[in-house]
């Protein structure tokens, strides 16, 4: 079993950044890196979630609310895949154990 503390840390900085700047990256305004961003952030949800059972916790999270801003966003809607999706294309990446 890999060890999850970085990602849970990064998550956490992800939080903290959030809260202090946000409501996007940047702050106020959307830019090119919430929209590279935020989809990742919703496969490492996903992913990690059924394979791993760790996800972005719903209560009191700047990562969550930003999530949920983002795929409010045409944009998002646009370009969104199902979960089932998502974790077909994370299967073959994942050892046979999991």
């Amino acid at each position: 079993k890999q060890d999850e503390g970085p990602l849970v840390e990064e998550v956490a900085k992800l939080n903290e950044a959030l809260q202090a700047n946000g409501p996007y990256i940047g702050g106020e305004k959307i830019c090119c890196v919430d929209l590279a961003l935020s989809p990742k952030l919703r496969h490492m949800n996903v992913a990690c979630g059924h394979y791993k059972g760790l996800q972005v916790p719903e209560e009191g999270s700047a990562v969550m609310k930003y999530m949920k801003l983002m795929e409010k966003r045409d944009s998002f809607k646009q370009t969104f895949y199902p979960d089932d999706f998502i974790l077909e294309g994370w299967k073959s990446k994942l050892p046979s154990s999991l």
